[in-house]
């Protein structure tokens, strides 16, 4: 196997363009930073994490109590929404074409209902539900993660389908920002942000040489 891939590699790498050398060069530059990050993983307040998923369980439970049905149950809400309340159907599913219920989609019903609409009441009260049940498969996750060794160590991806940096293991791109403050920076050290607005934008201008977007 070990002599199989690095005969792949060589015949790959002798077709290589030159523009794709480049690229090929950068990225196995950044190899080592990733392995390293993933070995020194990121490092996590525990305590922060479960009582944010305790909080979320309670809030769920009241929820749940409010809109009478298990928020978690498909049927259960289809029935609600489509047979009860008679809202209207905006989506299907792709598997089984029945009426959609997830959180894009009881934003959409939302949007359609007029302001004083009586059922708009039960859908801000779902919407609140899966934004808790969210938080809280969250903590949950990164507990199953972390609980080791108190870090993270997710795996990241230098080729998705998508181009972008990617990360599993968990993925910790996606976490929203009231939820940051899991992450515990080391003493002496600090977490920073930081974003390259418009970036592809950017490029293209370039690329294009578009004066007037340059």
């Amino acid at each position: 196997d070990r002599r199989a891939t690095l005969d792949l590699r060589l015949w790959q790498e002798a077709s290589l363009s030159p523009a794709g050398r480049r690229i090929y060069e950068l990225e196995l530059q950044v190899v080592p930073l990733l392995m390293r990050a993933t070995e020194n993983g990121i490092p996590l307040d525990l305590d922060f994490l479960r009582r944010t998923g305790d909080d979320r369980r309670s809030t769920m439970q009241r929820l749940a109590s409010q809109i009478g049905v298990n928020p978690a149950s498909v049927l259960q809400l289809r029935k609600l929404l489509f047979e009860t309340h008679s809202l209207p159907v905006l989506a299907v599913t792709k598997e089984t074409k029945e009426p959609a219920t997830d959180k894009d989609t009881l934003g959409q019903i939302q949007l359609e209902l007029k302001p004083g609409d009586p059922r708009l009441a039960l859908i801000d009260t779902l919407l609140a539900w899966k934004e808790a049940e969210s938080d809280q498969r969250i903590c949950t996750e990164c507990l199953k993660y972390g609980e080791a060794d108190g870090r993270l160590h997710p795996r990241f991806i230098q080729t998705p389908v998508s181009g972008r940096l990617a990360s599993e293991g968990p993925n910790v791109q996606n976490k929203p920002k009231h939820l940051r403050d899991m992450g515990l920076a080391p003493p002496g050290y600090l977490f920073m942000q930081g974003d390259y607005a418009q970036l592809e934008l950017r490029i293209y201008a370039a690329l294009a040489r578009e004066e007037v977007l340059i």
